[in-house]
């Protein structure tokens, strides 16, 4: 049996360190509609929740979760990687 993951918000730095994105194009994909929205914390605070980030980053095609151009294996676990810093 698969352990479910417990989702927990991500802040802006985590998620551009996740998916690789920076600020610009989060907000550019968002208003897109192709990017999960953030949750309002407060009145100048946002955050996005770890596993519509996990969704997003598990729907874009396999070949780019394999690397990209540069060979390099850019799979981020956000369990150990980011949510525990």
């Amino acid at each position: 049996m698969e352990a479910a993951m417990t989702a927990v918000l991500l802040r802006l730095g985590q998620v551009e360190q996740a998916t690789g994105l920076k600020k610009s194009a989060i907000y550019a994909k968002i208003k897109g509609r192709e990017f999960p929205a953030a949750v309002r914390l407060g009145s100048r605070s946002v955050a996005w929740r770890s596993d519509e980030i996990q969704a997003w980053i598990d729907g874009l095609p396999k070949a780019a979760q394999e690397g990209g151009h540069d060979g390099q294996n850019n799979e981020v676990n956000l369990d150990a990687e980011i949510l525990y810093r």
